[in-house]
């Protein structure tokens, strides 16, 4: 993966500061287009090393390229049928030559994630697209009137653009509070500082000084009758989900997989070490786990998480790397992750995940995981609790949300909380994947990223999606059990000790030091008026956090108490202006 950005004009001491935001997510090689728009690349080289330097021209064609194609040579054929010639083997060389070809049609044609620019030089036109279920992320600002446009990979890279206004407004306090970490799809916190959606793209021209932009969805989720019976629909599962992570699993760099002995983890880990044995019998594949330093005495059963992951991790006998996070190393790696997001996120969730990333590099470039996989095949006890369908399943607790907020905050959000909607489980699927699924694949490209890791997820293959909305729901809860139709789909290669695992969520620590941390630190904000949170929390419910989950089944107390610790943080570093 890479990082990529760009702006209209050209400033070579602004296009530095962008370009050096981004040298984590792309470490191995750099380069800049300057012309009438300027361009900017960090790369993160895992395949064809050599020849696939950005930014790479073609014809009247600039591309700059965040991502990984899975097709690639489905479409390098086509291409080649039509009269193309290519000196390398990667992606980004087939994708320009897409677009040389079939224009915003190409993306019809994609199968990866992504999100890129094209410069056609003779027209000054800029094309902005970003992959279908938005597992790479694309920014930008735009100021019509006075001729600036700004995109880039991360909110920090724009902000490092002097143009690029920090202001936080009432609807910006509304996403912290109401829907944080969450955000409204298509937005950021950040006053006129926007994200391209998901299967969107966007065309920005300069006429007579002024930015013109438009934008368009190119794919959509479409509800088809469904007819196939249930052991059909388990036959297309495997082969749609198999076929995926295989095409993923390509790479001239080391590969590895994600681990915690849960259903989606452990069916990537079979297929990956099936493939790597066949081609060299005595080469066991990488896995990599995650723990906390004295959890074992501290684990405490809820009815999210019923037991640690450590039995299940063993039962599929891989070469498994263990990272074990302290309590202090967690405590002081808050403020690094919002470094790496470049907003505030999901506290320690977050934290330990970088954590892991920076070990997982040591081993591997490439590594693969199992998200999104809960939000397409109804993983959630929110599917199929009926007490839970009345509205955003992870954050229905806006009354208790809104207590937070300093009241001239309350008057204008109110009207802005949605609740009490019933929902189907088409419905409840597409909102899990347009909020809950999008802050999860935000914090696993950034906090992988921001250590030069590229982590890929074949359960965000947009065919595996397409099927899955359409699949009956009693398909995905058959005799009470949840994810039925994945399970059975490849009971053949999972120990059975997992596929009757009940979900269990991302491992956080329970340790009770962590919290006292936690306590300790938001004291001293609240003894300290100075402090910018002040601006829009009540100081007196920083003092009344309850016991109950925020986002979710992962932010509980101490999650809660951290987060409102990175806002703080975030309002000083980038020095944001509160309005």
């Amino acid at each position: 993966m890479c990082g990529i950005a760009g702006f209209f004009g050209r400033n070579k001491n602004i296009a530095i500061e962008m370009q050096e935001t981004l040298k984590r997510r792309g470490p191995d090689q750099n380069g800049i287009f300057e012309g009438d728009w300027t361009l900017l690349h960090t790369r993160l080289a895992v395949v064809d090393i050599e020849k696939g330097r950005q930014p790479m021209r073609f014809q009247n064609y600039i591309l700059i390229y965040n991502g990984e194609l899975y097709n690639t040579r489905e479409i390098k054929r086509e291409l080649l049928a039509l009269g193309h010639r290519f000196f390398g083997t990667g992606d980004t060389e087939v994708l320009i030559h897409a677009y040389a070809e079939w224009k915003e049609n190409a993306l019809q044609k994609l199968n990866g994630i992504f999100a890129f620019a094209v410069l056609d030089i003779n027209t000054n036109q800029l094309f902005l697209a970003r992959d279908r279920i938005g597992v790479k992320p694309l920014f930008f600002y735009c100021n019509p009137l006075k001729g600036q446009f700004v995109f880039g990979s991360e909110i920090p890279t724009l902000l490092a653009n002097s143009n690029v206004p920090r202001m936080l407004d009432k609807r910006g306090v509304r996403q912290f509070i109401l829907m944080g970490p969450g955000r409204d799809s298509g937005k950021t916190p950040l006053k006129n500082i926007n994200e391209l959606k998901p299967a969107q793209f966007m065309k920005v021209k300069v006429e007579d000084g002024k930015i013109k932009v438009k934008r368009k969805t190119y794919w959509k989720l479409k509800e088809r009758e469904y007819t196939k019976s249930y052991e059909e629909s388990v036959l297309e599962v495997r082969n749609l989900a198999e076929d995926a992570i295989m095409r993923q699993l390509v790479s001239d760099v080391p590969i590895g997989t994600f681990l915690s002995g849960g259903i989606d983890s452990s069916i990537i880990t079979a297929i990956a070490r099936r493939e790597r044995l066949s081609s060299s019998p005595k080469d066991n594949l990488e896995t990599f786990s995650v723990f906390y330093q004295d959890n074992d005495k501290y684990f405490q059963k809820t009815k999210f998480q019923s037991a640690p992951d450590d039995y299940y991790i063993e039962q599929m006998k891989t070469k498994n790397n263990k990272t074990v996070i302290t309590t202090n190393q967690l405590f002081q790696s808050l403020k690094l992750a919002v470094d790496a997001r470049g907003l505030p996120g999901m506290a320690d969730i977050d934290a330990s995940l970088l954590i892991f990333c920076k070990d997982i590099k040591k081993k591997v470039t490439v590594a693969l995981s199992g998200e999104c996989a809960d939000e397409i095949f109804g993983g959630y006890r929110w599917f199929y609790e009926s007490a839970m369908h009345g509205g955003f399943p992870w954050a229905d607790n806006q009354e208790y949300r809104l207590s937070f907020l300093k009241n001239k905050y309350k008057k204008a959000l109110v009207s802005g909380v949605k609740k009490n909607v019933k929902l189907n489980h088409r419905q409840m699927m597409k909102l899990n994947m347009d909020y809950f699924m999008q802050t999860l694949l935000d914090r696993k490209d950034r906090m992988s990223m921001y250590n030069g890791l590229e982590v890929r997820v074949p359960f965000a293959d947009y065919r595996l999606v397409e099927l899955c909305y359409n699949l009956p729901f009693e398909y995905k809860y058959r005799g009470g059990i949840e994810k039925s139709v994945l399970r059975d789909a490849f009971a053949d290669i999972l120990p059975k000790e997992i596929k009757g695992r009940k979900k269990s969520p991302y491992p956080k620590t329970f340790n009770p030091d962590y919290l006292k941390m936690l306590e300790d630190e938001m004291q001293d904000v609240i003894d300290n008026r100075d402090e910018p949170i002040h601006k829009i929390i009540d100081l007196v419910s920083l003092k009344q956090f309850r016991d109950e989950f925020w986002y979710g089944q992962l932010m509980a107390r101490p999650q809660t108490i951290a987060y409102f610790l990175q806002i703080n943080y975030w309002l000083k570093k980038y020095d944001i202006k509160i309005l």
